[in-house]
């Protein structure tokens, strides 16, 4: 629709009051009399004249007033209530003129400030949470160091085997710490992406990893299937510590939350013709429902009672989440509860070569 124009209306009102009262005249036209009936008449027109003027300008203050005063003011007034941070503001308007255009603008305005405000409070929120989530799992090791430390200084381990197993307990969990710090070394350093990516192929890298991961963790693994479909000549944009960072995680994950039975664990990779894909399935405790979407918060953690690694900061999937979102790539979770757990990581295609890696 095309919008009607402010100024255009003006001026035909200022137009109207000029030319109505000289169209009266015209039609009245001046009686040719005797001087006094002449001047009678010329003062009855004057008066009509006045009167058509009067009435033209009350109708010119009422328009003016109702399409430029009021809705200025009502703007005026939204303007004091957003800068005392109301944001559920929104003036109604179905006008299609300069007015109109700039109502609308208002509340786009105001939309988008609102949105930014949600966000940067949710922002907010999760800081206050992670640094209480990191505080208190940094504090719990450093206060059972802490205390073994002063039972051997205060003579509480007052014997060899005491003291041994005091110190084995500290060096148990100086280790806890140094996985924890590191986790939260991982993670921060993936919140700053690391422009100069290495160009990998994927089905050479993936078959690398997974065999060293294989034999990293074969007295946990009861058994692992691994099919990898990918080309030969495929390229993914990441370099092979990130794609170690994000396997390792995964089978952390599956040794973590295994359940009664023998751990096995189903690896396909096959591709798309944008993206790598790779499934990691487990068989074991698998995830509640409620907690699907949960699980790549940072510092979140599925029921420690049903985990066996009590060292976690729940930041292993975060940081994966992380690296493949700035990637381009995506990490989804389909889970069974008591039954097993897959995984579906989508890797965009940088590249196909012949030869080498460019």
């Amino acid at each position: 629709m095309k919008s009607k124009s402010l100024k255009k209306n003006l001026i035909i009102f200022v137009i109207s009051i000029i030319l109505i009262p000289i169209l009266f005249l015209l039609v009245l036209g001046i009686p040719e009399k005797e001087p006094k009936s002449l001047l009678l008449s010329l003062t009855s027109i004057s008066i009509l004249i006045a009167i058509v003027i009067v009435i033209i300008s009350t109708i010119f203050l009422a328009y003016v007033d109702k399409i430029i005063i009021k809705p200025i003011y009502n703007l005026l007034d939204n303007f004091k209530k957003l800068s005392k941070g109301e944001y559920d503001l929104y003036i109604e308007n179905d006008r299609v003129d300069e007015i109109g255009e700039l109502l609308d603008n208002f509340n786009k305005m105001v939309a988008s400030l609102k949105s930014y405000r949600e966000r940067e409070n949710k922002a907010k929120e999760e800081r206050e949470e992670l640094i209480s989530s990191i505080s208190h799992d940094l504090s719990t090791p450093l206060s059972v160091i802490q205390a073994h430390i002063d039972g051997i200084s205060d003579g509480v381990a007052d014997s060899e085997e005491k003291k041994d197993e005091y110190i084995r307990i500290i060096n148990k969990k100086i280790k806890q710490l140094n996985n924890r710090i590191k986790q939260l070394k991982d993670y921060s350093s993936f919140g700053i992406y690391d422009k100069e990516i290495n160009n990998i192929r994927a089905k050479e890298s993936l078959d690398r990893i997974v065999d060293e991961l294989n034999r990293s963790f074969t007295i946990e693994i009861e058994n692992l299937f691994y099919k990898n479909d990918i080309k030969e000549s495929t390229v993914i944009g990441l370099s092979d510590r990130m794609l170690e960072i994000i396997l390792e995680n995964l089978f952390s994950n599956s040794i973590k939350y295994r359940g009664e039975n023998p751990l096995e664990i189903d690896i396909i990779a096959k591709e798309n013709p944008d993206t790598v894909i790779v499934e990691f399935k487990d068989n074991g405790k698998g995830i509640e429902k409620s907690e699907l979407d949960k699980i790549f918060n940072p510092l979140y953690t599925v029921d420690k009672a049903r985990s066996t690694d009590k060292e976690s900061m729940g930041l292993g999937l975060s940081i994966v989440k992380k690296i493949l979102n700035n990637l381009g790539g995506n990490i989804g979770v389909r889970s069974e509860f008591g039954e097993y757990t897959v995984f579906f990581i989508e890797i965009p295609i940088a590249c196909k070569i012949e030869m080498g890696v460019e």
